[in-house]
């Protein structure tokens, strides 16, 4: 019997049977030849194809075509499941990115920077608005080290959902327990890539204080070594200072070790505690003379004192008039000077009480008393501080005046 083979192109394949007898054998290796191509019959009954040449050699990695379309198929799927799932990932960036710039996340931002003590990123993203000589204490440093930062409670935009450029933004804050709040004002600006918002603020949370203080030359903060100097305005000195919310303890630089004053407590709490209608929160700082000062200036006094009754001493014109004269024939003190007490509205001058004894080189003159006052004024430079002799010590102008006329 002859061989029986039939082929196809294409996708068509051989028929066989007869075949194997007319080889003359009756077994069969499961593949057979077709134009080029080899097929193999595998023991399910499925007919595959391996191409000579293919991965792997000649012959080898043969591969149900089943298979393939099955595994196509799960490759697909999932590449579908990573496009959905990276869309979804995107979605959900923008509504997250987009909900971070609004108003009220950009005033939240700010003043999460404030109670974390970031005041250089405070600064960089709200301008203080002030010169830099008054931005002494805005400083990581200064602001770290207060011990009562800024507390947020609430924040309130209170124009949500309206498209208008300009929103106001309300903020209720505490500092060491005492509320507060503050209105900011919130302007859109370009959007980034067209799409995301953009906000600035245009209110920084800073509260100015207007320090005056005779004698002083500065302001320091704590251990922080940041001094702000004070503006000479005749005896009195001054400053414009800014500070972020907290509380801060600010201690005075003195002209001189004569001077003394007690630190002075600031509680920074933006706008609020400074007079209504003006800008700034007042801070006087109170100094006294040291008793070293009064010592200095009663001896002073009680140096003219006797100046003014030792001729020709008592010519000069910061002695009491009656004094003043060539012809008396008694000049003496009759209550020396004790005590001196710093003269009311004028801290530099210091007074005190005492009485000369006078009677004329003529006949019949009689003795009588001559009551007055003397007056130290402290010498004071250009800048306000105290003039000093060789010694160190305070100088003084002493005069002495005549208070009330007896006779006897």
């Amino acid at each position: 019997m002859g061989t029986s083979q039939y082929t196809t192109s294409g996708d068509s394949f051989a028929r066989f049977g007869g075949d194997m007898s007319s080889r003359g054998t009756s077994s069969y290796d499961g593949s057979v030849s077709t134009q080029g191509a080899r097929v193999r019959l595998l023991e399910d009954g499925t007919l595959v194809q391996a191409s000579p040449g293919g991965f792997g050699g000649k012959n080898f990695g043969a591969y149900p075509t089943s298979a393939r379309h099955g595994r196509r198929s799960v490759g697909m799927v999932i590449a579908f499941i990573v496009v959905i799932v990276l869309i979804g990932v995107g979605v959900v960036g923008v509504v997250v990115a987009r909900s971070m710039r609004t108003p009220e996340a950009q005033v939240q931002r700010y003043l999460d920077l404030l109670s974390s003590g970031q005041a250089s990123a405070a600064s960089k993203m709200v301008d203080p608005g002030i010169p830099s000589e008054q931005r002494v204490f805005l400083t990581d440093e200064v602001l770290g080290a207060t011990p009562n930062r800024l507390i947020v409670e609430k924040i309130v935009d209170m124009n949500e959902g309206s498209s208008s450029s300009l929103h106001q933004v309300k903020a209720t804050m505490s500092v060491r327990g005492e509320r507060f709040s503050q209105t900011f004002r919130v302007v859109k600006r370009a959007p980034t890539l067209g799409f995301f918002d953009n906000w600035e603020i245009r209110d920084p949370l800073i509260t100015r204080i207007y320090v005056t203080g005779r004698n002083v030359e500065g302001m320091t903060v704590g251990n922080v070594q940041a001094t702000a100097p004070l503006t000479i305005d005749g005896s009195v000195r001054w400053a414009l200072l800014a500070f972020y919310p907290g509380t801060y303890n600010l201690e005075p630089e003195l002209s001189s070790e004569y001077v003394t004053a007690d630190s002075v407590e600031v509680v920074a709490k933006g706008n609020d505690g400074r007079p209504e209608g003006s800008e700034v929160m007042d801070v006087v700082v109170t100094t006294e003379y040291t008793q070293d000062i009064r010592e200095a200036a009663l001896a002073a006094i009680t140096e003219k004192t006797h100046s003014c009754v030792t001729p020709p001493g008592n010519l000069d014109r910061d002695c009491p008039v009656p004094l003043q004269s060539r012809n008396l024939a008694v000049l003496e003190v009759q209550f020396e000077p004790v005590s001196v007490e710093t003269v009311d509205y004028e801290p530099n001058k210091f007074q005190s009480d005492l009485s000369f004894l006078i009677r004329p080189n003529t006949s019949g003159g009689s003795l009588r008393s001559v009551p007055a006052v003397a007056i130290a004024s402290l010498r004071l430079d250009e800048s306000a501080s105290l003039i000093l002799d060789a010694d160190g010590k305070p100088t003084f102008d002493v005069s002495i005046e005549k208070t009330v006329s007896t006779g006897c």
